[in-house]
């Protein structure tokens, strides 16, 4: 209608000018995604403030015969011409989730199989002891043209404790993230005896969803790096909405900490099992992001995105935390040639003090397409060995210590 493009029901409306709208080339006979982008229609568009990817502002005709004609900053990669390409809208908010599980422990999902997922598929908040289990979705090439399981990630898991098990699961149609544990980094913005006064700068991060809880441990470290001030309990939280702030209330006066410091929940740090599964075509990463023990056993990554990312982000995000003890074995990484299978990668900042971030990390017994393997940076303790591949084996390293890398993988320091 008038230049701009709108999705509808009986019941429903949406114009395509405004929030996220995510497009996505697939081939319907070879099962593989192109370039994704974000992109709005109309003269007069509205974007995100900080948007994850550039917005392209799109234009639409309406011809005859039911036909579209979409011009704008097109991918070149997009091969729309033989006709066997489907292009796929999505446009959910974030907040419409299939599952949700907040506040609770030892919750159990077994066999489910999710047909579409509109935004996210299972999301944990301040919950202890999860257990998945044959949670399956697939894209359909052949029936009804369904290629989209989620417009964002399948599980996504914060402010969590205990143990996280993933397993015998298989999962494709993602348009971000498979697997997402983490919680986020709140920052200081004044210190008054036992009062520390928060404000948070994730992107779109609510007041409702609560990375904090009154009883968690914090540590608090000085600006953005990983020297540590000091480590509290929260006694009280409040929350001041108008003013955009966090009052932790903490067990003893915060000596020494100064507006900028970033805070970091070390309650919220779950043993993560990932086996047994499978990922194919899907959009975005896996990042997990626990301080305890986290081991990925017997699983197939076939995404041409990096398939494991390890971050710490102090920059859009802001989620937390480092790993400290890290197994990855008996896998297979398809598509190395597109780009590190696994990255360690922090955007926090490097002292002589503290110069490492992620600790701990082995990977051993996997299988890797010819390509770069694994990237990483300021990391203490990596160990990759009895890997195979089906070429070369490339393995970007910077700015670590204590690595073990076996003599037929090519290390480029």
């Amino acid at each position: 209608k008038d230049g701009y493009l709108y999705v509808n029901s009986d019941s429903w409306e949406k114009k395509l000018d405004t929030g996220d709208c995510l497009l996505w080339m697939i081939d319907r006979t070879q099962e593989k995604g192109y370039d994704i982008i974000l992109g709005l229609f109309g003269d007069v568009i509205h974007t995100e403030e900080h948007p994850p990817l550039p917005v392209n502002r799109l234009s639409v005709e309406d011809l005859p015969g039911r036909v579209l004609r979409i011009r704008g900053n097109i991918p070149d990669s997009w091969d729309y011409n033989d006709g066997k390409n489907s292009l796929v809208f999505t446009h959910e908010p974030r907040d419409k989730n299939t599952i949700l599980i907040c506040g609770c422990r030892n919750v159990s999902v077994d066999g489910l199989t999710l047909i579409h997922g509109a935004a996210m598929g299972i999301v944990c908040m301040r919950s202890e002891d999860i257990f998945v289990s044959r949670y399956n979705m697939y894209m359909d090439f052949e029936g009804n043209g369904r290629l989209v399981t989620c417009n964002a990630d399948a599980i996504h898991m914060y402010n969590c404790s205990g143990r996280f098990v993933l397993k015998d699961s298989y999962m494709d149609g993602l348009l971000d993230d498979t697997v997402n544990v983490h919680n986020n980094y709140l920052c200081v913005a004044r210190a008054e005896g036992r009062d520390l006064v928060c404000v948070s700068k994730a992107h779109g991060l609510s007041f409702d969803l609560r990375q904090f809880c009154e009883g968690q441990t914090i540590a608090v470290y000085k600006g953005n790096t990983q020297e540590k001030r000091g480590s509290f309990r929260i006694e009280k939280i409040i929350d001041d909405k108008t003013a955009g702030t966090h009052l932790l209330v903490l067990d003893r006066p915060a000596g020494g900490v100064m507006p900028g410091d970033i805070v970091e929940n070390l309650s919220a740090q779950p043993e993560i099992l990932i086996e047994n599964c499978k990922f194919g075509l899907f959009r975005g990463t896996m990042r997990l992001q626990s301080r305890a023990k986290t081991v990925l056993r017997n699983c197939e990554f076939g995404n041409k995105e990096t398939s494991l990312l390890f971050t710490g982000d102090t920059v859009y995000w802001y989620e937390s935390s480092p790993v400290q003890d890290v197994l990855i074995e008996n896998c297979v990484f398809r598509n190395a040639g597109y780009g590190p299978r696994i990255n360690w990668h922090s955007d926090v900042s490097f002292t002589e003090k503290e110069n490492y971030y992620h600790r701990n990390i082995r990977i051993e017994n996997c299988f890797f397409d010819e390509g770069t393997a694994a990237r990483f940076s300021h990391v203490d303790g990596f160990t990759f060995v009895n890997n195979r591949s089906s070429g070369v084996m490339k393995i970007i390293c910077s700015d670590s210590t204590n690595v073990t890398v076996q003599e037929d993988a090519v290390l480029e320091a």
